[in-house]
């Protein structure tokens, strides 16, 4: 029998910390169909009497308390909504008490919730919180479609002009559901450089627009070269892979970014596949036999990253080549 009060402790800590978003998978967690605490009163059944007596009221007291916490910290964040005026409170709220498998289902304080989102969205952008303009922009677009474009626009672009990144990510959708041309792509392209540069996150889709270009318009490979670099370092790992495109053509610097990415890729992204380490390694290997001068070095790092390979899952676990190029090596060496 699991430490059922130590259980119970681990949620009521979690739930003292969590938004709304967080709640729900926490009661999923513990008291859903296959919840830790549901699968604890499944094992009443099996018990003998003296144990079924001791241990019932303790299962059943930890689901009433994780329960009770729940709703506890529901209310708390209804008050950040409606006393407060915090508009992401009222999204999680209208969103959490909708849900109809949610513990805290409650129809009436949901259309509260969601009465309340507009307003206090657009008070907290009209007071400068423009996280809060782009916020409201990408609700009104979600709801809405291009209906109200016009007012969109103005929440996407006072948010990106006030270096609200998401509010430029918006501004570029917004130009892409209504305008085609080439002028259309130089506005995209204008909002999601001023994006990626302040976060790589937004790189991608940079890269990607980037190569979408319109046949009137010039890309400087260079600069689609370093858009997937920066995409590539926040976790999109496609645009890893993009790098290998241009590299015939790169200078000694470009090559020298090119090594560097991958291995910031395979020993610093939170989830790297064992193809991207072990592509890292070959590209150490290929310079050491390019340049003698860096040769030992270059296969130093070559078997820290095979190494690091062998620790990662494969994309294709049915043909293990980066496993098998990594014990290769690292057999011979």
């Amino acid at each position: 029998m699991a430490d059922i009060e130590q259980l119970q402790q681990d949620y009521l800590a979690r739930i003292a910390d969590a938004d709304l978003a967080a709640l729900e998978d926490i009661r999923i967690a513990a008291l859903g169909k296959q919840g830790a605490i549901t699968g604890l009163l499944k094992t009443l059944g099996g018990m003998s009497p003296e144990e079924r007596q001791e241990q019932g009221p303790r299962i059943n007291g930890a689901r009433e308390a994780v329960t009770a916490a729940i709703a506890a910290r529901k209310t708390l964040l209804a008050r950040a909504c409606f006393d407060l005026e915090y508009g992401p409170s009222c999204i999680e709220g209208s969103a959490l008490t909708g849900l109809s498998t949610s513990t805290v289902r409650d129809p009436a304080l949901a259309a509260r919730f969601e009465a309340a989102v507009d307003p206090t969205l657009a008070a907290a952008c009209e007071e400068g919180r423009l996280g809060a303009c782009a916020m409201l922009g990408d609700l009104l677009l979600g709801r809405l479609g291009p209906k109200d474009i016009a007012r969109i626009t103005t929440l996407a672009d006072k948010a990106c002009s006030g270096e609200a990144m998401r509010g430029c990510a918006l501004a570029a959708d917004l130009v892409r559901r209504t305008d085609a041309s080439a002028e259309g792509w130089d506005k995209r392209y204008a909002y999601l450089d001023r994006a990626c540069a302040a976060q790589w996150g937004y790189c991608s889709d940079l890269a990607d627009l980037m190569r979408a270009a319109p046949p009137i318009r010039s890309v400087d490979s260079g600069l689609l070269f370093l858009a997937d670099i920066k995409a590539c370092l926040a976790e999109a790992e496609e645009h890893c892979w993009w790098l290998y495109e241009p590299a015939a053509r790169l200078n000694a610097n470009e090559l020298g970014q090119l090594v560097e990415t991958f291995d910031q890729a395979c020993l610093h992204l939170p989830r790297p596949s064992a193809e991207i380490c072990a592509s890292a390694a070959s590209n150490h290997l290929e310079r050491a036999e390019a340049l003698a001068a860096s040769a030992v070095a270059d296969r130093g790092a070559a078997r820290r990253l095979y190494q690091r390979a062998l620790e990662l899952p494969e994309a294709n676990e049915d043909n293990p080549t980066a496993h098998n190029e990594a014990r290769a090596f690292l057999a011979g060496n």
